[in-house]
């Protein structure tokens, strides 16, 4: 996404320079002088598009920051290429973050390799602490932590490591950092059963992102949403989960399984209300978000959402009594879950209930 110069009045030669300066900065300072909303939900594909027709160094190197921040899905080589790119023309250029996007090219080796999680981990620690000196805001690299600690499965390590560097980021202020930082602590504690202390932190999460990211927001409420009906609240979560449905109707760009994890939510929620046409309609909605879904981020996911999706209908099916109906679609998710080797908890998705629902 292209950024645009202020309207300023020409008060003086500085007023116009400052902004151009931030400009040719690029990165989240430069983000300063459009809403906040317009550069940190940059659509992925959109950015790509125009770094294709870009050359000038300076050019390229304001929209692969931008493709940094957005938090978007990629695949491997077209991270890989980035983060490389980025490594060399932050040197190129003499920038303060050199150091910092060449460890982070590092670690990315580090993690295609595979074998050394522990020594990925320090790496990205390492990456962290370099943009930290900067002030810089750094949502991914921080979300880069939180999966090489859920990879090792260290949730205490993971804790106190967020917790400490929550701390630091309120002490400067910076929202960005917090929100994600709120985000790792959730998942520890919902794993241990703590679901009071980590849905707390998804919905601080979900408030600091409103202000930046309406994405992350929406995501974080679903979430909470979901996970207040894993711990038996269904009034919370109905509550929440239709805030996300709320802020989803509000983004430019839309995705079917964004709204689909919502639904699986609300379906188990009016599962334990017991009003099961309700539950059953947000059911079929889950399913048909998945199926239209035609987005470059979510197309590898759609078998893994099938088979949530056929999981919770056939469920729900089993609830009014209509086994015949469930069991062909329960075939259809242990298709899918062998194939795609899915555990009892998945990354992204919570709990599959199908062995449950297969006993039933």
């Amino acid at each position: 996404m292209p950024f645009f110069l202020l309207n300023l009045p020409p008060r003086s030669r500085w007023g116009w320079l400052l902004p151009l300066l931030l400009l040719l900065l690029g990165g989240p300072l430069a983000a300063q002088t459009t809403p906040a909303h317009r550069y940190w939900e940059a659509d992925g594909d959109s950015l790509r598009r125009v770094l294709d027709t870009q050359r000038a160094d300076t050019a390229r190197l304001r929209t692969l920051l931008q493709l940094y921040d957005a938090l978007g899905d990629s695949s491997p080589a077209d991270l890989e290429a980035r983060y490389r790119e980025l490594a060399q023309l932050t040197r190129r250029l003499r920038r303060p973050d050199a150091a910092a996007f060449r460890l982070s090219y590092a670690a990315l080796q580090l993690n295609k390799v595979g074998k050394e999680p522990a020594r990925e981990l320090d790496s990205l620690r390492a990456v962290v602490e370099a943009f930290d000196r900067l002030g810089r805001p750094i949502p991914e690299a921080l979300s880069e932590v939180w999966r090489a600690f859920r990879k090792l499965k260290q949730r205490e390590a993971q804790i106190i490591y967020f917790e400490a560097k929550l701390a630091q980021y309120q002490a400067r202020g910076a929202q960005e950092n917090m929100a994600m930082c709120h985000f790792a602590l959730g998942s520890p504690f919902v794993t241990q059963g703590d679901y009071n202390r980590g849905i707390s932190h998804y919905l601080q999460s979900a408030d600091l992102a409103s202000a930046h990211n309406r994405y992350s927001q929406e995501n974080q409420l679903k979430v909470a949403g979901t996970y207040y009906a894993e711990w038996g609240n269904p009034a919370k979560a109905l509550y929440y989960l239709r805030q996300s449905l709320a802020v989803n109707a509000t983004l430019p760009q839309r995705y079917g399984f964004a709204n689909a994890y919502t639904f699986w939510g609300m379906a188990q929620a009016y599962r334990q209300l017991h009003d099961y046409p309700a539950a059953l309609r947000y059911a079929n909605l889950a399913l048909l978000g998945n199926t239209t879904d035609t987005t470059r981020n979510y197309a590898a996911q759609v078998p893994v959402n099938s088979a949530y999706g056929l999981v919770v209908k056939s469920a729900v099916l089993l609830d009014m009594r209509r086994v015949a109906e469930a069991e062909p679609l329960l075939a259809r998710a242990q298709q899918l879950a062998d194939s795609l080797k899915l555990a009892l908890r998945n990354s992204g998705h919570g709990i599959i209930e199908l062995d449950a629902t297969w006993a039933r």
